[in-house]
């Protein structure tokens, strides 16, 4: 019955506007009533009427009345579309129903719910920038969005700046890197904007930008978190290129909410300063495979262990491969006309 997908996410509203079957088989809806108006008319309103609108939004109240009004007119006139599903279907539509607020919220059946375990905080200790590609590129990696990495990736920043012969740009590795210290993460962010560019956080201040270099920035799917809002503000902005592949899809936290079916809903927690983000994956502007990674421990101990790892080695040609273009445009314009 793939014709009838809205019909089946219909068969929610029944059980939550707690409305008997029969009554929409006997009682043709009227679709002139108002959403109140309707569910305070079910045999359900006096028990849960005031929890269903006393709070809901004219969107829900809206959409509770059509729901029903829809379901009762398909048991009316067509019972056996509906008839021959059963709760497994339900679960399905209800997914569909809630992928389609396209809010990131996840919802889980009750034996997936109780498999979801608690995000794992890493802690990670900061990796200190380094120069690389022959003493040509600034490389960064950040595991973890907390003080500590941002205390010493600011550090290296400003040294980097005060250099009389700069790399000629800066790779910043967040292809493994989880977390939700948003805080971190938008100061990082100014190292690099304008202020009119970076997010206000009340009672937070902001450093002021640091380095003006060109950035590359390594994502891959275990990029999650803090770390995919950093990637997408700063391509955004226009502060960066992004190389590797899409990232988790997982900007924010998620709440876990248990329903009383014992189903629950994954709900992102969205901080207010960050409510214009979208909660999708963030998309590479160079599509290349983002692993294997090297580890750090390896790429800062042996010179030109780089080209073991393809996704950071294309960063660092195209990197060079800019800093010569710009050279030789700078050349040609200072160059003198020819007197005749």
């Amino acid at each position: 019955m793939k014709n009838f997908p809205l019909f089946l996410i219909l068969l929610v509203s029944t059980a939550v506007l707690a409305e008997p079957a029969k009554t929409a088989t006997t009682e043709p809806v009227k679709p002139q009533a108002s959403a109140e108006e309707h569910v305070a008319s079910s045999p359900g309103h006096k028990a849960n009427g005031d929890e269903l609108l006393g709070k809901a939004s004219p969107f829900r109240k809206e959409i509770l009345f059509k729901i029903n009004e829809i379901i009762a007119e398909v048991e009316n006139n067509y019972p056996a579309a509906i008839a021959k599903y059963d709760s497994g279907d339900e679960v399905k539509i209800i997914k569909s129903l809630v992928s389609a607020l396209n809010s990131g919220i996840e919802y889980l059946g009750a034996k997936d719910a109780a498999s979801i375990q608690d995000e794992i905080k890493k802690d990670s200790a900061p990796c200190p920038a380094i120069i690389i590609a022959s003493k040509k590129v600034l490389y960064a990696r950040i595991d973890e969005f907390n003080p500590a990495n941002f205390a010493k990736f600011k550090d290296d920043c400003e040294s980097t700046a005060s250099l009389a012969n700069r790399p000629v740009g800066l790779i910043i590795d967040v292809r493994d890197c989880q977390g939700y210290d948003y805080e971190s993460c938008i100061r990082t962010l100014a190292l690099f904007c304008p202020p009119e560019k970076v997010p206000k956080i009340e009672n937070v201040e902001m450093p002021g930008r640091t380095l003006t270099v060109p950035v590359i920035i390594l994502v891959g799917n275990k990029t999650r978190g803090a770390s995919e809002i950093f990637a997408r503000l700063m391509l955004d902005n226009g502060q960066c290129l992004v190389s590797g592949t899409g990232t988790a899809g997982c900007p924010f936290l998620k709440k876990k909410t248990v329903l009383k079916s014992g189903n629950c809903l994954l709900i992102p927690s969205v901080p207010e300063f960050l409510s214009n983000i979208p909660v999708t994956q963030v998309a590479p502007t160079i599509s290349i495979a983002a692993y294997p990674q090297i580890a750090y421990e390896k790429l800062s101990g042996a010179a030109g262990s780089e080209e073991s790892d393809k996704c950071l080695q294309r960063a660092t040609d195209l990197l060079i491969s800019l800093d010569a273009l710009h050279k030789d445009q700078k050349n040609r314009a200072n160059e003198k006309p020819k007197s005749k």
